[in-house]
């Protein structure tokens, strides 16, 4: 759904420079994708070529779009204390205090708590002070036209499908799209929302007429917690619940929760070896999170059909564990004199 922008690599891209590489819309490949997303579009040839000759490879989008190296193992630990640390708790409490209104409206609304809304614009962006200065023109044709050869999957259609999108968005907010500025992974706004899922999820929660994910924090609000709700968020459910191992041949990995679904009972889990601290009033499926730092006993959780909206938001369960922990820390917050 949304290209993650909280990793970046050293390594080189494998393409040239922009000086040397040609422009876009000189390269055969191009302009068979030019035909199709006209057709697609019903947007004139010459329109879409106009755009593509003003976009420019970018070697940066390309190097930060890789994985970090495979020696870096990967800590729930080290994870964690980058998003729940005291810069975002304070910000986070300021962004609640001065958008309150909206925030309490979309709560209403959508039955998004106000602080599962503030810990994932606070995750995303710092609430709108890192909302990258990339166009997102360049960003799109450069991941979908030249996605680096060293990468371990080919993501290229996805990017080409959001510089479609991008064109599209264009059309409809009547804004030139190399106006728009992006990650390096072409997510727009307090929200980092791909160019796809503004045109399908981001809502004008202010009224004025338009949408603005990059300026106005209402929309951002109420965007955030349509897009949680399209993708099953439930209202008054928890996020996750503490679990633990009772035994030392738990057969535990086969339920892992790969497949980002909830499937599985309380009772299921039990048989199996896992003890969720369930409420007394939650009878709904749980999935099992795997939470792994080096080094250390792997921390489990039991998650909620709403533990995995928030996957959508970031495929990752370290991802949706750190909002959910940011969300319970700003919450603490709040409630303390």
């Amino acid at each position: 759904m949304f290209a993650s922008a909280h990793a970046a690599s050293s390594q080189g891209a494998g393409k040239p420079s922009s000086v040397e590489a040609p422009r876009y819309t000189q390269r055969g490949d191009v302009a068979a994708w030019i035909a199709d997303t006209s057709f697609q579009l019903a947007m004139p040839v010459e329109r879409i070529e106009a755009v593509l000759s003003q976009a420019r490879y970018s070697p940066e989008a390309a190097r930060f779009i890789l994985p970090t190296s495979p020696t870096v193992q990967r800590s729930w630990r080290a994870y964690r204390s980058r998003f729940v640390e005291p810069v975002r708790l304070n910000e986070g409490q300021r962004f609640w205090d001065t958008h309150r209104i909206a925030l309490a409206r979309a709560e209403a609304k959508w039955g998004v708590p106000a602080e599962v809304i503030v810990a994932i614009i606070g995750i995303e962006t710092l609430y709108g002070r890192q909302q990258g200065n990339f166009r997102a023109l360049d960003v799109l044709a450069t991941l979908g036209f030249d996605w680096p050869t060293e990468a371990p999957r080919d993501r290229s259609a996805f990017f080409r499908d959001q510089l479609a999108e991008l064109l599209a968005l264009a059309r409809e907010q009547n804004i030139e799209p190399q106006s728009f500025k992006s990650s390096y992974a072409g997510a727009i706004g307090l929200p980092q929302f791909m160019p796809g899922s503004i045109r399908a999820f981001a809502v004008d929660f202010d009224n004025d007429g338009h949408v603005d994910l990059r300026n106005t924090p209402t929309d951002a609000i109420g965007s955030v917690a349509n897009f949680l709700v399209q993708h099953g968020w439930v209202r008054d459910m928890p996020v996750w619940f503490s679990a633990r191992l009772t035994g030392e041949s738990a057969q535990i990995e086969p339920l892992i929760a790969h497949d980002l679904i909830a499937s599985y009972e309380d009772a299921n889990l039990r048989e199996a070896g896992m003890s969720c601290a369930v409420d007394r009033n939650y009878n709904g499926p749980l999935g099992v999170v795997d939470l792994v730092t080096p080094d250390e006993p792997t921390a489990y959780r039991c998650a909620t059909p709403n533990f995995f909206a928030i996957t959508q938001y970031n495929r990752s369960f370290f991802y949706a564990g750190a909002v959910a922990e940011l969300a319970l820390a700003l919450r603490a917050e709040r409630r303390a004199p």
